[in-house]
């Protein structure tokens, strides 16, 4: 939908609100700034969407609506699935912190993301599957799922 706040890897992020016209969570293109809070906002964003990506707890992606607004997640498959086995090129163990951060993430188990109920896709074109969180919210264990 055009009023959709789409969620995703950041690097995925990137480009998405000049061309598909959506807002995003945020993105590597608007992370960096030079104001102090901007930048901690950012930087917890940045942290809370690879936690959704790349990390085992399906409540990661639940906290990106309740904290963030956000109402849909892109996941593209063949890019987390290289980012676990080590060979993906987004994020670097030695790029710092967030590189780090992954590595973290992938030694922790597979992702949440990789495990997503179908009933819950909005829209997939090869390895590229959209997600309402909403429903994803609705049909995670209730143990994992954030207010």
């Amino acid at each position: 939908p055009k009023d959709a706040i789409v969620a995703g890897d950041p690097v995925d992020m990137k480009c998405l609100p000049a061309t598909a016209r959506r807002a995003v969570v945020t993105s590597t293109q608007l992370a960096p700034a030079y104001e102090k809070d901007y930048f901690l906002d950012n930087r917890n964003r940045m942290f809370a969407l690879l936690n959704a990506v790349y990390g085992p707890d399906p409540g990661a992606i639940a906290e990106l609506r309740s904290k963030y607004g956000a109402t849909h997640l892109w996941i593209r498959r063949k890019a987390v699935e290289a980012e676990l086995r080590g060979d993906g090129v987004r994020w670097r163990p030695r790029q710092l912190p967030y590189g780090r951060h992954v590595r973290r993430l992938a030694a922790a188990g597979r992702p949440a993301s990789l495990a997503l109920p179908s009933t819950c896709l909005s829209w997939r074109r090869g390895p590229n599957a959209v997600y309402d969180i909403r429903c994803l919210a609705r049909s995670a264990p209730t143990a994992h799922v954030g207010k």
